[in-house]
């Protein structure tokens, strides 16, 4: 299974093995990786590389390498958008779904502060979690319907909307943002800093950089009772204005689908949200749909939709007067698979999906916009499969603008096929819908598809170009870019003063598209061939629910991994293989959890087991011969990274870690040639240019040594090891203040690297500033105590400050550790004269002649001197 949701935690968290850095890509073939968004999936784009920033410095160093190699980048979250937004043939693809911590929680001002990659349950139950116990806890204000695993930065990015009932947009409740812009700086916008990027980027889709905290404002939780009719079209307007003044804060209405009923779209559930007392009670057993109730209704809303509309109508009447929070009231179940569930249960239906459009109009021209769309989608013979209306405000905030005016809002999910002539029809239909909402002053939303015409955008949107010029304002190299981007700049480029089709930032050698597998992988053998229908789809359900409730469990495992709650994680890892005993790559991050426990040989049966499933999995390959080179089996590693290789020969991190056996053996040649082959394979991969340097180093190519030191940290300008390294070189040529200036960036980066500590102490004595030699020196011995090159070099350093009893000290314990430093014998025996110790320099003297070195004639001359003065010292004495 190829699902680009599932694979970050095993490619990033253990992709590599090596001395330093961290790795933040995902491997990346030269072929790219194709990436789709989950609900339509129309959108198959190979982008070049998949990267997975921890926070805001992550991100900061990837757009500063995009631009350092002339990469466009693209950005994604949940991938629910359906227009293109997310993703950008051969970008350089940041997926924000690490980025997801609850970083502070304001109880005075109602104010969080979260990571942009956060997805709703996430925020919730971390808003529980903090608040536990509290008289008044906060909530969020709202969120998008129809799904909650959507980021908290795509909500942002689409300036999404809920079902609130006298709410603007999401940017209402957007106190301030960080944003990574195009030159890698963060910016906090607000409405008082950096105003102009605040209006552009809510709403901007990702094009003025990478929102990467958001500060979101709360509101204190209290209780709703639901209040459910079923009722007219024609009462819709009164109804809702009654809602409005007696109060209710939430709302929407769910119209009938079934175009073959007299009362298509005229009839429908309104159910509306009013706040009582807190100390109302919530019962346990209020009604709800179950996931299997839930699959259901997306069959029936398929193949029998007065079914559908009788089912539905009927479950919610019975929740009328249900108590709920007015924040968990917003959480809905989404039909996880949908696609898959339908071609099991219905064969022969037409291979497709739902795509969403979202249209606008005044409120009062509601009922006729609704009659003129009846006649459309009769004659058009439009599938809607799915619909409901609900209030937005004005948003006179965003710059982009959706909802101009108070508008009444209509959703309509339409079945598309995946052929040429079901995505024209599609086309022509959205065209007709949104033709219908310009004709009465209204507007329609740009995150579902980009079919409009160019005459509907702009008279949905009369700033669109505008947007467009202040988006190459702030971003002159195009920087951020995806395909409804590339899309909207080319068909409005005479109006940009842009050539059509304009050569953009280098976006790799993407080759020919292919669609990706779909997001579940479902085995054939279900054994329902002799079932009834019946019993078909109740047993698909059940399965699609068990890998629903696995795919939830492995989300929380991931999490708590990234939390380092390393055995939580394993216990969700082991919850989830419960369900589904076929998700190898659960086995294979439970794997990289028992590493981080230190449980080795629990890891290494992890993956085992992931092989036994998948035996060509190139991430478990990778990660098992990690393993089995930690326990000094060499060999078996070996053989796991070439298993890798062979099943991926794309596979970066594989030829990195055989490369790093091949450079323990002394094979270098063969170690340098995996260290190119993974270099080429991922152009930024400074843990492979480091090591390379190393090895070109070895065998004194200095030129080529210094280069890839450089290309190492162009890659990761916070790689303390390259630093280390390339002040190396400058130390074999006798540039000695910039090794100080290298040792001196790699202590900022990493305060207890020993080796750059010692480095630059050698560096002090060399330019013979032998405070800062000793300094170092110390830190070395506080770190390491028992290193007997730290002692010798301070003991020498001591020596020419003067401090000749610290020296003696320092060579002593150096002779004590027995380490090999016999030099030690003749600086001491030079400190000893120093002291006017004569009897146990000569004593150090000949230990050192027993050893067999040479002990210079000057030595042995400063010696005599000594003895003859104080010979002459004592003779004085005597007379």
């Amino acid at each position: 299974m190829t699902n680009a949701r599932v694979i970050s935690v095993s490619a990033l968290l253990l992709g590599a093995s090596f001395l330093g850095g961290c790795a933040t890509l995902l491997a990346s073939p030269t072929e790219g990786v194709v990436l789709n968004d989950v609900h339509s999936r129309l959108n198959p784009t190979r982008v070049e590389t998949v990267q997975y920033p921890h926070n805001t410095s992550d991100v900061v160093r990837m757009i500063r390498a995009a631009a350092q190699h002339g990469r466009a980048v693209s950005i994604s979250g949940g991938r629910h958008a359906m227009g293109g937004q997310q993703f950008g043939t051969g970008t350089a693809h940041i997926s924000m779904t690490e980025m997801d911590d609850v970083l502070a929680l304001d109880k005075q001002r109602g104010i969080v502060t979260v990571e942009a990659g956060t997805e709703w349950p996430d925020l919730m139950d971390e808003l529980a979690d903090r608040q536990r116990g509290d008289a008044q806890p906060w909530g969020i204000i709202q969120k998008q319907t129809g799904a909650d695993r959507l980021t908290i930065g795509g909500a942002l990015s689409a300036n999404a909307h809920g079902r609130g009932t006298g709410f603007k947009p999401i940017i209402q409740d957007v106190e301030s943002f960080i944003l990574v812009n195009a030159e890698g700086e963060q910016l906090r916008c607000s409405r008082t800093e950096n105003s102009e990027l605040f209006a552009l980027a809510i709403g901007g889709y990702g094009l003025f950089g990478v929102i990467t905290e958001v500060d979101l404002r709360l509101q204190r939780r209290y209780k709703l009772r639901r209040v459910v009719e079923l009722i007219s079209l024609e009462d819709l307007p009164s109804k809702a204005r009654e809602r409005l003044e007696d109060g209710f804060t939430y709302g929407d209405f769910q119209y009938k689908t079934d175009d073959a009923a007299e009362d298509f779209m005229k009839v429908g559930v309104l159910s509306a949200y009013k706040p009582v007392a807190t100390d109302t009670p919530v019962p346990d057993d209020q009604r709800g749909l179950t996931p299997e109730q839930w699959y259901h209704l997306v069959h029936f809303a398929h193949a029998d939709k007065a079914k559908a509309f009788e089912v539905y109508s009927e479950h919610y009447l019975a929740t009328d007067g249900q108590i709920y929070w007015s924040d968990s009231h917003q959480m809905s179940f989404y039909v996880e698979g949908y696609i898959e569930y339908l071609e099991k249960v219905m064969p022969d239906y037409p291979k497709g999906s739902l795509m969403i459009s979202e249209v606008y109009v005044p409120r009062d021209r509601l009922t006729d916009f609704i009659e003129q769309v009846i006649k459309d989608v009769r004659e058009q013979q439009m599938n809607v499969v799915y619909g409901t209306m609900r209030l937005i405000e004005r948003d006179d905030e965003s710059f982009l603008a959706w909802a101009k005016q108070d508008y009444a809002c209509i959703i309509f999910n339409l079945r598309v096929e995946h052929s040429d002539e079901g995505l024209e029809r599609a086309r022509r239909q959205f065209q007709t819908l949104i033709d219908r909402a310009l004709e009465r002053g209204g507007s329609y939303f740009l995150t579902y598809h980009r079919w409009a015409r160019p005459d509907q955008v702009l008279a949905a949107y009369p700033q669109f170009i505008d947007f467009l010029r202040n988006k190459l304002r702030y971003d002159p190299q195009q920087r951020f870019q995806s395909e409804w981007y590339r899309y909207y700049r080319d068909v409005f480029a005479d109006k940009l003063g842009l050539p059509e089709e304009e050569s953009r930032l280098s976006s790799g050698g993407a080759a020919e598209d292919r669609t990706p597998q779909s997001s579940w992988e479902f085995e054939e053998d279900f054994r329902l061939g002799q079932a009834s229908a019946g019993e078909r789809i109740e047993e698909l359900a059940a399965a699609l629910i068990r890998n629903v409730q696995a795919t939830d469990l492995y989300k929380r495992g991931t999490r708590a991994f990234r939390r380092n709650r390393y055995r939580q994680a394993v216990s969700y890892f082991r919850r989830a293989l419960e369900l589904n005993p076929d998700f190898y790559y659960v086995y294979n991050d439970m794997g990289l959890a028992y590493k981080k426990l230190g449980q080795d040989q629990d890891a290494v049966a992890s993956f085992d087991a992931a092989l036994r499933i998948k035996p060509d999995y190139h991430m478990a390959l990778n990660n098992r011969g990690i393993m089995r080179e930690r326990l000094d089996d060499n060999d078996a590693a070996l053989d796991d990274y070439t298993a890798a290789i062979n099943a991926d020969p794309f596979y970066a991190y594989a030829y990195f870690n055989r490369g790093n056996i091949y450079k323990k053996r002394g094979m270098d040649d063969l170690a340098i040639a995996d260290y190119s082959e993974a270099i080429t394979l991922k152009y930024n991969y400074a843990p492979a240019f480091n090591n390379r340097g190393i090895l070109y180093q070895k065998i004194e190519d200095y030129d080529a040594a210094a280069a890839d030191y450089d290309k190492a940290l162009e890659s990761n300008p916070e790689y303390a090891y390259a630093c280390n390294n390339r002040a190396i070189i400058h130390e074999k040529k006798g540039e000695w203040e910039q090794a100080i200036e290298l040792y001196s960036r790699a202590l900022e980066i990493k305060p207890d690297y020993q080796t750059a500590y010692y480095n630059r102490g050698n560096a002090y004595r060399q330019t013979g500033q032998w405070k800062d030699a000793v300094r170092d020196y110390s830190r070395v011995i506080k770190l390491a105590p028992g290193l007997s090159k730290a002692y010798y070099q301070r003991g020498r350093s001591y020596k020419e400050l003067g401090r000749y009893r610290k020296a003696v000290r320092d060579l002593t314990k150096v002779i004590e550790l027995g380490k090999g430093f016999n030099d030690s014998y003749l600086e001491r025996a030079e400190v000893y004269l120093q002291l006017h110790k004569t009897e146990q320099s000569r004593q150090d003297i000949e230990k050192a002649k027993e050893l067999g070195l040479k002990v210079s004639a000057d030595l042995l001359k400063k010696v005599e001197q000594v003895v003859d003065i104080s010979g002459q010292r004592e003779a004085d004495r005597e007379k």
